[in-house]
């Protein structure tokens, strides 16, 4: 989102700008909150600016509890900050269908594989393996780059597992 500002001074110029024209709404609606979130979670340097995200994702949704992107977004925050109960909660809310028909495939193909994470990570394997399983068939029917790259399947299962072993032989040498 934020390619063009090559510095971490101007991505902080950048934040305080888009933070500026924000506080002069007289009345903020849910995007207006969400787009501060992003603004904070595409310039995140620690702990503290996914937590300020956070905050602002959290508004939107109170605002407009049913605000698909600021929920998906509000999830990335807790799986970044490890806390993967809460991301787990807040992506089995994202509205899949919604996800489906207004974005790019890619990131309802990430939704299924980071609840597989999620649950990897909270030691249930086998769910954490149907979810990838979702993400297999993914690769079967689409193009490596329209589901994008598995990371987090990698990240969680061991190289000689069949899924892994199945996704890695749909990636480009």
């Amino acid at each position: 989102m934020f390619d063009r500002a090559d510095s971490d001074v101007q991505r902080l110029l950048l934040r305080y700008e888009i933070s500026a024209i924000i506080d002069d709404i007289s009345r903020p609606d849910a995007q207006d909150f969400h787009i501060l979130g992003l603004v904070y979670y595409d310039t995140s340097q620690d702990e503290h600016d996914i937590r300020k995200a956070h905050d602002y994702f959290k508004r939107s949704l109170s605002v407009e509890d049913k605000y698909n992107m600021a929920r998906l977004y509000s999830a990335h925050c807790f799986h970044d900050l490890e806390e993967y109960s809460e991301a787990l909660r807040n992506y089995l809310l994202v509205n899949s269908i919604e996800l489906i028909n207004d974005f790019a495939f890619w990131r309802y193909a990430k939704l299924q594989e980071q609840i597989g994470f999620c649950y990897f990570k909270l030691g249930d394997v086998d769910k954490a393996k149907k979810y990838f399983k979702i993400l297999l068939g993914f690769y079967e029917r689409e193009t490596f780059e329209t589901v994008g790259y598995p990371s987090e399947v990698y990240d969680c299962l061991d190289e000689n597992d069949e899924i892994y072993q199945k996704i890695k032989e749909f990636e480009e040498p």
